[in-house]
């Protein structure tokens, strides 16, 4: 479910009904010196987006209530930013004996004139490898049947301040042979190219050309032995 912005007097009212079945008026107020009319508005807020219902015993959570109160840190009484996730896609081919590889130039911020390979966000609810595959066809019109290979988390930061801009979790997956006509999308140009000329055709990666490299071997050589790694990617292209 989507979070909104809540007010942090409306964060704290869940946070409260999140320790209680129910609760009275009185129990559920904030801030003792806290004027009726305000703490009401703040309430009617809850109440009207389905977050808080009114019962015989006072006030309680909606189901709804329960699902956003997850995204609440109780001891700070803050919305907790939620992790992406996303799959992203390594198509092989073998091109009259040469292994070739499709790449993609962003076209889209952030991060627009990039090139890496076709990455998408996994749905809630959403199987990872079904979601691989509908990314495949979604960025490129291809069809396969994709591999887990490799997980990897990254802290996007500020090259220069190190604050944190992303935190994204990313499956990726290998297709080899995928079948269908490459349509492209309008978020980024693809293009087929040699695994053993990456280091010239990307001349403007999202990461670095080593972690590709890397991942292109453990795909050829790929024995059913999922990586995974935790990286720090700086950026100044945020």
């Amino acid at each position: 479910m989507k979070t909104p912005d809540l007010h942090p007097t409306q964060l704290g009212i869940l946070n409260k009904l999140l320790f209680a079945q129910t609760l009275r008026y009185s129990d559920l107020k904030i801030d003792p010196e806290m004027e009726n009319n305000t703490f009401q508005f703040h309430l009617d807020k809850v109440l009207s987006m389905g977050f808080v219902e009114k019962v015989d015993e006072g006030y309680s959570l909606t189901l709804q209530g329960k699902k956003m109160a997850t995204h609440i840190k109780t001891e700070s009484n803050e919305m907790v930013r939620i992790r992406k996730v996303s799959a992203s896609l390594y198509c092989i081919r073998n091109n009259k004996g040469i292994f070739e590889t499709l790449i993609y130039r962003r076209l889209k911020h952030p991060f627009y004139g990039k090139q890496g390979f076709p990455t998408g966000k996994i749905d809630l609810g959403e199987r990872f490898e079904v979601a691989a595959q509908r990314e495949l066809l979604e960025e490129t019109g291809f069809q396969g049947n994709p591999v887990l290979f490799n997980i990897i988390h990254y802290l996007v930061k500020d090259s220069v301040t190190h604050e944190l801009l992303d935190d994204k979790l990313l499956f990726e997956f290998f297709v080899k042979e995928p079948t269908g006509v490459l349509t492209g999308s309008s978020e980024g140009e693809y293009e087929w190219i040699p695994i053993n000329q990456i280091r010239e055709k990307i001349q403007n990666p999202f990461d670095s050309i080593d972690i590709y490299q890397k991942a292109l071997e453990h795909i050829m050589d790929f024995d059913g032995v999922v990586f995974f790694e935790e990286l720090e990617h700086l950026t100044d292209d945020f």
